[in-house]
């Protein structure tokens, strides 16, 4: 299947006395594209004058190459055993003027020389006392390896090769739009809502004056009490990474965090409702007015066998982590398990996604946040007390449920190529 990738030309620029090395190194190339193109949606093409330069009448023989190859590339590789090169007319041999023409571009370049033995009746000694002069010259601003052998000079370079493809893929990810978006799902309609949400929890105050209230059953009015300002103050926060590229994603890692920006809150992977609920009885969740009592969902489910293996609490915040084997061109997925805030005030939630990937030379960061505002609720204490009775009097007939749960009205598999499994498999 076609995909699209990025292109490195790499110019192998040497003299004619290693052969054998230039054909190294393009194997080597080769062999990094059969592991790695398609996974980390790059192709490295080796460059050399053999293969891409065709005869030019009327011009510098280095000059037509310089045209065609040398400042095209994006990186060079010169290799040296016995020689400089051939002077040019301009420099002292091609391959200098195509070292230096590069580096003068700013772009990378990887030096080798052999210590290969050699038959010293077949030496140029000029050209050895020529090659001398260059390394000393270059000794205190280059980074220079060597090699004992043809087979040497394949294994340095093909583990130098790597970092060198690390860093032009760092040095292009500077200032270009990330490839991925992390941002928060409506409740309400199931659609992406953007990195930055602002909602508001109640803060329940009781009515004025107290009614007294007897031993037996201030216990259970505590309780509902309790649930009542655990609703008030819950936020669900549900957040969905978006593949913003044009090409897939493969094996992503993702590390989430959140932390507290200002205010305070704590975190949960399962719905404290849920939990609090299965101790009394439905009465108590006398505020839930634009709830849905029902039976746990599909996605509840999942949750609830994912949660095992979610959050824990590190210094003054909270983190996760989580894989996805893939993430195709412009789909969404949800994070999986959802998160709970629960605010008793106001608060700011930070929200990171560190993501490694196998195309990605660094991992990218992704943030999102939820500010929290506060608005002040009465409640009546004498309804507090009806629900109250209600739990006692169900205590008393041992009738106490526990099969209620909040269902949110949104579709998470609605028109948006949001993907609930999170197990899912995408070629």
């Amino acid at each position: 299947m076609a995909y699209d990738s990025r292109v490195y030309r790499i110019l192998i620029a040497s003299p004619s006395d290693v052969l054998e090395e230039r054909e190294a190194a393009v194997r080597v190339m080769q062999d990094w594209n059969n592991l790695h193109s398609d996974n980390r949606r790059v192709v490295v093409l080796p460059l050399r004058w053999e293969t891409h330069a065709a005869p030019e009448y009327n011009v510098r023989p280095q000059e037509a190459l310089n045209r065609r190859i040398v400042d095209d590339c994006d990186l060079l590789v010169g290799i040296f055993w016995t020689r400089l090169g051939t002077p040019t007319g301009e420099a002292n041999s091609g391959t200098l003027e195509e070292i230096e023409r590069v580096a003068k571009a700013g772009k990378p370049v990887m030096l080798y020389f052999s210590h290969v033995p050699v038959d010293p009746n077949q030496v140029d000694l000029n050209q050895m006392e020529k090659l001398k002069t260059f390394k000393e010259r270059i000794s205190s601003h280059a980074l220079v390896e060597v090699f004992g052998s043809s087979l040497n000079f394949r294994d340095k370079f093909a583990n130098q090769l790597e970092l060198k493809i690390r860093d032009l893929q760092r040095a292009d990810n500077i200032g270009q739009p990330l490839p991925l978006d992390l941002q928060f799902v409506s409740l309400e309609t199931g659609e992406l809502a953007g990195n930055s949400l602002s909602t508001s929890v109640d803060v329940l105050k009781l009515s004025a004056p107290d009614i007294e209230i007897d031993r037996e059953l201030k216990q259970y009015f505590e309780r509902v009490l309790q649930g009542a300002r655990m609703e008030a103050g819950l936020v669900p926060a549900i957040l969905a990474i978006k593949n913003i590229s044009s090409s897939g994603i493969r094996n992503l890692y993702v590390e989430m965090s959140i932390t507290a920006s200002a205010g305070a809150f704590q975190v949960s992977q399962t719905n404290p409702l849920r939990s609090a609920r299965s101790q009394y009885s439905e009465g108590w969740y006398f505020l839930a007015k634009n709830m849905v009592m029902s039976e746990p969902s599909e996605i509840e489910r999942k949750l609830e066998k994912l949660s095992s293996k979610g959050l824990t609490k590190e210094g003054e915040g909270w983190k996760y982590n989580f894989e996805w084997v893939a993430l195709q061109p412009h789909r969404v997925r949800v994070v999986q398990p959802f998160t709970y805030l629960l605010a008793s005030g106001a608060c700011k939630a930070e929200f990171g996604a560190k993501v490694y990937a196998d195309s990605f030379a660094n991992p990218i960061l992704l943030h999102a946040e939820i500010a929290v505002a506060v608005r002040p609720r009465l409640i009546q204490t004498d309804d507090v007390v009806a629900e109250a009775k209600k739990l006692l009097e169900a205590s008393k007939q041992n009738v106490l449920t526990t099969s209620g749960v909040i269902s949110y009205p949104f579709n998470l598999a609605a028109e948006t190529n949001i993907t609930e499994d999170p197990d899912e498999t995408e070629s």
